[in-house]
């Protein structure tokens, strides 16, 4: 006969129905009316735990994230000045050169064929005026001589001429004087024999001097004629003097389409698109490549209003491009005063938007102090503000990041 042994007293029949069987509907009803108490004195204790410990000091601030925001920059597009085709690209899309660094360069067979007949034009050219200068130069010393000579020439037959009729007007007045004299049988004819034939030879004298001088006069005319024919000849030198000028101002051209023919770096860069390659023809105004400056790239980005109390002029951002964990710093360069917009239908939209003033956009400019090559204009990233955290009332700070 077995035995059975109880560890306590027995259940009575009547409690074991009060509260029922566990499997009941009755005892499980019981334990989800428990912990549902229990699950609510829980949230209740830990809701009054969160308003304390945040009413007391404990921020649960998470960082600003402006999901608004581009890149913003100017791309320069560099091509030729002429048609031509490209010969070779030897610069990498993505790239960074320095100023002046050879980016891709053109055909330029054409324009050397060109370039070597105007530089043997303007040789050419040269030599011509360099042997009239020197024949010029001869020529007008020459000249000078020749005429020094005829001036001297052509004074001492002035001075003659002048002796000579001064001696032609004595002997004609010494001849008239001894006629007189034979007349009033003062003189003799012997005496007027000689006053005549000393007067003719005084006119012969002065024809003579004045032949003399007739000769010097034509000889100076002749030499002066000669001057003027030299400057002839100068003003002719001026227009091949012009015509070589336009043969250097073509061999400059020339040589600067050449120059142009080699595309290079404006400035500190780096090449963002192609838009031609090797064997490409291009024309005059179409671009080759385009570049940029990475130091002149910002970030222009769209905040609330309300959210002006975490930003300021110098505030230091981080801009997320692609991957969170690597972001660029940047800086807080230029706030938009608050109301100020591009147009009323932009503010109009604003207020559309929402009523409440802090919901506002308000636009950013942020420098940024690293480069990156996937930084281009347009590309949207995100700008991320570390908001600051609060002093409790006993002068501690906790902080909770929701990054």
């Amino acid at each position: 006969m077995a035995t059975t042994l109880h560890a306590g007293k027995p259940m009575e029949s009547d409690e074991f129905t009060r509260l029922g069987h566990p499997g009941s509907l009755q005892g499980i009803g019981r334990r989800l009316s428990t912990m549902l108490k229990r699950v609510l004195c829980a949230g209740v204790v830990a809701a009054g735990l969160g308003y304390a410990l945040f009413n007391w000091g404990v921020v649960a601030y998470g960082p600003l994230l402006i999901h608004d925001a581009v890149v913003d920059g100017q791309t320069v597009e560099l091509g030729v000045r002429y048609d031509g085709v490209v010969s070779t690209r030897l610069a990498e899309l993505g790239g960074c050169y320095e100023r002046g660094a050879v980016l891709a360069t053109m055909e330029s067979c054409e324009h050397e064929a060109k370039l070597a007949r105007a530089h043997a034009k303007a040789e050419a050219a040269g030599a011509r005026i360099e042997a009239e200068t020197l024949g010029l130069q001869h020529a007008q010393r020459l000249l000078n001589v020749r005429l020094a000579e005829v001036e001297a020439t052509h004074t001492a037959s002035v001075h003659r001429k002048s002796r000579a009729e001064t001696h032609a007007g004595w002997t004609a007045r010494e001849l008239e004087r001894q006629k007189q004299a034979l007349a009033g049988s003062a003189g003799s004819a012997r005496e007027v024999d000689k006053a005549v034939y000393a007067n003719e030879l005084a006119i012969v004298m002065l024809e003579e001097a004045e032949s003399e001088v007739a000769q010097a006069r034509f000889a100076r005319d002749a030499v002066e004629a000669e001057l003027a024919a030299l400057e002839a000849r100068r003003s002719e030198l001026g227009v091949l003097r012009a015509q070589h000028r336009a043969s250097m101002h073509l061999v400059q051209q020339i040589q600067s389409d050449i120059d142009a023919a080699t595309i290079r770096a404006p400035f500190d860069c780096r090449v963002v698109h192609w838009h031609a390659g090797p064997g490409t023809s291009v024309r005059v105004g179409n671009p080759i490549v385009s570049v940029l400056d990475p130091t002149e790239l910002s970030v222009v980005a769209s905040v609330r209003y309300g959210d002006l109390e975490h930003l300021g002029l110098g505030t230091l951002v981080q801009v997320v491009v692609d991957d969170p964990a690597l972001p660029l710093q940047g800086r807080v360069a230029f706030i938009e005063p608050y109301g100020q917009h591009d147009s009323s239908l932009g503010l109009q939209a604003s207020q559309q938007y929402s009523a409440d003033p802090d919901d506002r956009p308000v636009r950013l400019r942020i420098e940024l102090l690293d480069t990156d090559e996937r930084l281009v204009p347009g590309f949207p990233v995100t700008v991320r503000v570390q908001r600051p955290t609060m002093a409790s009332r006993w002068g501690l700070v906790w902080k909770v990041d929701l990054w």
